[in-house]
Formats: C-alpha cells, sequence, structure tokens
C-alpha cells in the first residue's frame, strides 16, 4: 500500500509523535491534544480506513482520531452488522 499519505498528516510535525503511539491509557490533556491533530489533518480519513484495515495487533497508538480501543469496538460492530438475519 502506498504511504506517501503519511507526508502529509499533522502528527508528523508534532512536537512529540511518540505521543500518537503511547496515546493508549494516557491522560485526558493528552487526548484533547491528539484529537485537535487529527481534527485538522488532511489525511485523517485515509488515516482512519488504513488503521481499520491494519489486523488490529499491527495498528498501535492513534490513526484517524481513533484509539486501538475504539477501533477494536468498531470492527466488532461491522462484523455484527455483516452477520445474516440480524
Amino acid at each position: 500500500m502506498e504511504t506517501e499519505w503519511r507526508e502529509l498528516a499533522a502528527c508528523k510535525v508534532a512536537p512529540d509523535p511518540n505521543r500518537f503511539v503511547d496515546a493508549v491509557g494516557g491522560s485526558k490533556e493528552q487526548s484533547l491534544l491528539i484529537s485537535m491533530y487529527c481534527s485538522g489533518c488532511p489525511v485523517s480519513d485515509l488515516c482512519f480506513e488504513v488503521a481499520i484495515r491494519t489486523p488490529p495487533s499491527t495498528d498501535a497508538g492513534v490513526w484517524g482520531g481513533t484509539t486501538e480501543r475504539q477501533r477494536i469496538l468498531i470492527r466488532r460492530r461491522a462484523k455484527y452488522a455483516q452477520k445474516p438475519g440480524q
């Protein structure tokens, strides 16, 4: 998959990009900062799509404004919604 879009990501120029990787269990301040970067990011939607399509074991940190835990829940809901007869 092409990754040139990452060069346009707002987190790329963040003072401490590691905050996006180490965000699990982070403080409210950290979550707010990350939300601010992601909400104004020109590639946030693409980043989210890539994260959702990436195996959960390899998508650590914040992608497209979502945490690992949020993406797990999104995947579960999508899987449940696809079940026939539901």
